[in-house]
């Protein structure tokens, strides 16, 4: 009996708390709350501030604000703090707040899973196959990014997120096509440092005997991720955002350099790029920052603790 509570007990803090801590931490976190980072006005003026005397009752609808340091200080943007971004998420009034545009994000994952597959089979056509296959999926990209950002419910099936694919593919698809090569140039970088050292699988665990290895490869994947893969993907979301009708309720305030992204092409790529400032790609990046000296310590406790358990349940029921 005692073993049949304990095999139940490890099913439901299996599937109750690891796995959607996990999806928390590794679709929300990494993936929607970049987006939010990435569009919202960081002009801390657009958020109403909060007096220290006058007692003021919290409107729930209103959504979370970040007072400065100082009480009377103007609220900093959401996007500023982990924290908001859960409670706005949490309080945008949908079933399964935490899994916005989770279905066009499995398609576009499919999509590059099929490019990898492609890279593996054929190294010498894997960079271009890495860029051409999900460059044709930029539409559920676009969709995606969209029912993160939009808040009506009159666009969260697939007839209300229909957009006109060719004016899409023109202003989203060069800003796709630099994310893309972005990605494919930094992993063959980084393959390339792991070729030359003489890696096998085991270095890219920092432990004692081959820590330099693997500290060196962190480092160079990290560096290369922040200096080009994360401008790269902040202009195409923002591109992608551009296209927002000017009505569209969103959950963030969205930048009004947005509005200046005009044209198609090329032209809405250097839009996109033009409309980019240093203090956006630094929130963007310790954003990542802050989500990765989180992700480590949860992830090695939540792990440890399934797969202990696990053990001991395996050992219990192992026959000698």
């Amino acid at each position: 009996m005692a073993g049949i509570v304990s095999e139940i007990g490890f099913l439901i803090f299996t599937f109750g708390v690891v796995l959607p801590v996990a999806f928390f931490m590794f679709y929300t976190a990494y993936s929607v709350f970049p987006i939010l980072a990435a569009v919202e006005d960081l002009d801390a003026s657009i958020y109403d501030s909060i007096s220290i005397v006058v007692p003021r009752v919290a409107d729930e609808s209103e959504g979370p604000t970040r007072l400065g340091k100082d009480g009377g200080a103007k609220p900093l943007p959401v996007s500023t703090s982990l924290r908001s971004l859960t409670r706005l998420l949490y309080s945008s009034r949908r079933c399964f707040p935490f899994c916005r545009g989770y279905g066009w994000f499995f398609l576009f994952g499919v999509v590059k899973s099929l490019a990898l597959g492609v890279c593996v089979k054929s190294p010498l056509l894997g960079f271009l196959a890495q860029i051409l296959l999900p460059l044709a999926a930029t539409h559920f990209h676009a969709l995606w990014v969209h029912s993160v950002l939009s808040t009506s419910s009159r666009t969260n099936g697939l007839q209300g997120r229909a957009m006109e694919a060719g004016r899409l593919f023109r202003t989203a698809g060069p800003a796709m096509a630099l994310y893309l090569t972005s990605e494919a140039v930094v992993q063959r970088i980084v393959l390339q440092y792991y070729k030359a050292v003489g890696m096998k699988w085991e270095d890219f665990f920092p432990v004692m005997g081959h820590f330099h290895k693997s500290f060196l490869f962190w480092m160079l994947l990290a560096f290369l991720t922040f200096v080009i893969v994360v401008p790269a993907y902040v202009v195409l979301v923002r591109a992608e955002a551009s296209l927002l009708p000017s009505d569209e309720q969103t959950l963030v305030p969205l930048d009004p350099a947005l509005e200046g992204i005009s044209g198609e092409g090329v032209m809405a790529l250097v839009g996109a790029w033009r409309s980019l400032t240093r203090p956006r790609i630094v929130n963007v990046a310790f954003l990542y920052v802050r989500m990765f000296i989180i992700t480590v310590p949860v992830t090695f406790v939540l792990g440890y603790m399934d797969f202990a358990w696990w053990l001991v349940l395996a050992m219990s029921n192992w026959q000698f």
